[in-house]
């Protein structure tokens, strides 16, 4: 502002003086422009090749590399945000794929049991449990697989955690 003064104040027999002060107000306006618009296309036009126009011509510059850096960011984060939605489809798919056999070695499981029910030593016996218990403990991880990919989709949110609680059924 004090510089806007001085420009009034001395435009007319000391007009020369604007060729100085000039080249900071406009470096200043686009200084605030920039900042409060985070519009970082705005550059300032550089009318002079002496200091003030070679601060310029460093503030346009400046301008272009975080114009550079923000289009590179964007890129990757939209290339992250694809690879995170095909990883997603890939586990969705899996879990969906792998719950169908598995499904088919419960059922035999069970359909054997009841078939062969007495007639089966104690060892084959445990035999079909260990297949049963395997089974039932591939199909949690499945789930698990399952709610990970859905976990991509959910907004994560700050909770209080009683880690007293924790750290018991830790250990």
């Amino acid at each position: 502002n004090r510089l806007r003064r001085l420009r009034f104040a001395v435009d007319g027999p000391l007009g020369q003086l604007r060729l100085v002060y000039q080249p900071i107000i406009d470096l200043a306006d686009a200084t605030k422009k920039v900042s409060a618009q985070r519009d970082y296309s705005l550059p300032v036009p550089q009318e002079s090749q002496d200091e003030f126009g070679q601060l310029i011509a460093g503030f346009n510059e400046m301008l272009d590399q975080i114009q550079a850096r923000d289009a590179a960011v964007l890129e990757k984060n939209t290339a992250l945000q694809e690879a995170n939605q095909e990883l997603e489809s890939f586990s969705y798919s899996v879990s969906h794929d792998l719950r169908a056999p598995l499904r088919h070695v419960q059922g035999y499981v069970a359909m054997l049991r009841g078939a062969t029910e007495g007639q089966l030593s104690e060892k084959s016996q445990r035999y079909l449990k260990v297949i049963s218990d395997a089974s039932i403990e591939m199909g949690q991880l499945i789930d698990d697989l399952l709610e990970f990919s859905r976990m991509g989709r959910t907004e994560l949110r700050a909770t209080r955690v009683a880690l007293d609680d924790l750290v018991h059924e830790s250990i």
